[in-house]
This record gives structure tokens, C-alpha cells and sequence, in this order.
């Protein structure tokens, strides 16, 4: 895994520093091919080439023949003129030949040996990028297949006793600290315990050592309670009935009292998780609102 997971970091970065050599050895390439042919937009080809290399070279390729150059001279008096000039000054004609720099042949010559090296340079990085992905998933398929649930739960509980550790050290504390277990010589922390070992209130501040217990009022004196399958899939029931109630279609509202909405008037706002009635008034889906200690409402909407 060491190994696989090293070999992946490599691929990743020669794949990323060819891919920056083929952008620079590319854009080299264009600023070569448009000097020897003295074109006026050698500086824009050049930087374009860099950061964005196959459109630009797509439209490079389409253009190059027909682009303006810097200068021209007449086919007849051979008077030089703005490459941008449509007619020879001294004698009006209108035919033209650029007039291209004394080592254009070479400039020219360099650019086509720098752009097969440019392709070249593309060639490796997207080879080691299709390669590195391989590994990846490869990874990733073994971690599936040699890891269970029960793996990444041990994990989580030795990172839990380490961090107990950590705070012990420090002197700090926790507002839940959470039940150890001894099996020999090792002492670990359990991410059940944890859960197990925090406080829940309801709206009159009354302490429960878990939600299942927590009461719902409503504005009739009314007790519901959430309940939740080993799906994690969660419903309330009014207490004294058996009859499941859609979570999506229980609320609280502002003052902290339960409300089904059977009918389902409650329209959600837009700019928030909080839905609201033909009124206005808000509501919090009653699955995510929890009271403090001292009663205070924390919901959806807050």
C-alpha cells in the first residue's frame, strides 16, 4: 500500500511538471514560428499559447497563413510599408510580400523541432495522469476490499484514545468525556460511549441521557417522541399511539411547541431550512431542534 500510495504522489507530480513543459516548450515553439513569419500578433499568440495550448493552437494552425505581418514590400517598386496597408504608396499597386526577418528559415526550423518536443512533453504528462489514475482507483478498490466497518471503528476509537491522551496532558477538558474500557494492559475510548454519555433537555430545561427520551409539547398539552430504526431512519409518534408520524411533516415553531403538518401547508423559505405558513410564522423541522440546559430552543433557523 506504501508503495502503491508513493507511486501515485510521483506520477502526480511528473505528470504535472511535463504538462508545464509542454505549455512552455510549446509557447517557445509559437513565438518561433511567428517570428520567422514576422507576424504583428507574435506577442499574443505567444502568452495565449501558454495557458490555454490546443484552442490556441487549433487557431493558430487556421491562421497563420493569412495573419498580418509587421512589414510588407511592393511585388513592383519594392517600397516597404505597415503590413496594414492595402495599396504601395509610390506606384498603387496592391500586391505585396512580407518582409520577413534575415534568419526566418531558422527561426522556422527551431519552432517545428520544439513543437514535436512540445508534443512529446504532452505525450509523457498525460501518460503518467492516465496512470496515476489507475493506481488511485486501484487503491481505493483495495481499501474496500481488505477494510471492514469494523476497521475504520477501531481507527476512529484510537484516534478518540489519543486525543484523550492529548488532553489529559494538557490539562484540558471536555464537556463529554467519555467511559473507558480495559482489556489487559490497553485502555481505549468507545465512539458509543461517547454518544452515550451526552445530556439532551427539552424545552423546560429537564435533563434526558438520550433524544428517544426527549418530550414534544404542543400548544393542547400533547407528548411526542422521535423514534429512529437501525436504518437511521426517524419518525415521531404521539405518546399513547402507535401511529408513525413522517418526520418531513413535523415541525416546531418559534415558541418551541410541535406541529404536524398533515396537510402539508408549510411552504420551505427560500433562504433557509425554515418553513413557513400562510401567515408568515416560522417553523424548524422538529428533528433538528434541540434545547440547552436552561431551555433555550436551538433549531434549523438559528
Amino acid at each position: 500500500m506504501v508503495v502503491s500510495v508513493g507511486l501515485v504522489v510521483a506520477l502526480t507530480v511528473i505528470s504535472i511538471a511535463f504538462a508545464l513543459l509542454f505549455r512552455a516548450i510549446f509557447a517557445v515553439a509559437i513565438n518561433l514560428d511567428c517570428r520567422s513569419r514576422s507576424l504583428k500578433t507574435t506577442s499574443l499568440f505567444t502568452v495565449l499559447s501558454f495557458f490555454f495550448p490546443v484552442i490556441v493552437g487549433i487557431i493558430y494552425a487556421a491562421v497563420r497563413d493569412k495573419a498580418e505581418v509587421n512589414k510588407k514590400a511592393c511585388t513592383a517598386c519594392l517600397t516597404q510599408v505597415d503590413g496594414a496597408a492595402n495599396q504601395c504608396p509610390q506606384c498603387r499597386c496592391m500586391t505585396f510580400n512580407a518582409v520577413l526577418p534575415p534568419d526566418a528559415a531558422k527561426l522556422a526550423k527551431s519552432g517545428v523541432r520544439l513543437f514535436i518536443l512540445s508534443v512529446v512533453m504532452c505525450a509523457i504528462a498525460l501518460g503518467a495522469g492516465v496512470a496515476r489514475t489507475v493506481f488511485a482507483a486501484k487503491i481505493a478498490t483495495d481499501l474496500a476490499e481488505n477494510y471492514s466497518e469494523e476497521d475504520i471503528e477501531q481507527w476512529a476509537d484510537d484516534f478518540l484514545e489519543e486525543y484523550s491522551k492529548k488532553q489529559e496532558q494538557s490539562g484540558e477538558t471536555t464537556t463529554a468525556t467519555a467511559p473507558e474500557t480495559t482489556t489487559g494492559d490497553e485502555t481505549t475510548t468507545d465512539v458509543g460511549d461517547v454518544m452515550d454519555n451526552l445530556t439532551y433537555y427539552d424545552r423546560d430545561g429537564k435533563a434526558y441521557d438520550a433524544p428517544e427520551k426527549v418530550p414534544f409539547y404542543d400548544r393542547d398539552g400533547n407528548v411526542y417522541l422521535i423514534k429512529q430504526d437501525s436504518k437511521l431512519k426517524m419518525w415521531f409518534v404521539k405518546k399513547g399511539t402507535a401511529k408513525k408520524l413522517e418526520s418531513s411533516k413535523c415541525f416546531v415553531d418559534k415558541d418551541g411547541y410541535f406541529y404536524y403538518d398533515e396537510k402539508g401547508e408549510l411552504t420551505q423559505s427560500a433562504d433557509s431550512l425554515a418553513y413557513k405558513d400562510k401567515d408568515g410564522n416560522e417553523y424548524s423541522p422538529a428533528a433538528l431542534v434541540i434545547w440547552t440546559k436552561d431551555g433555550r430552543m436551538i433549531s434549523a433557523m438559528n
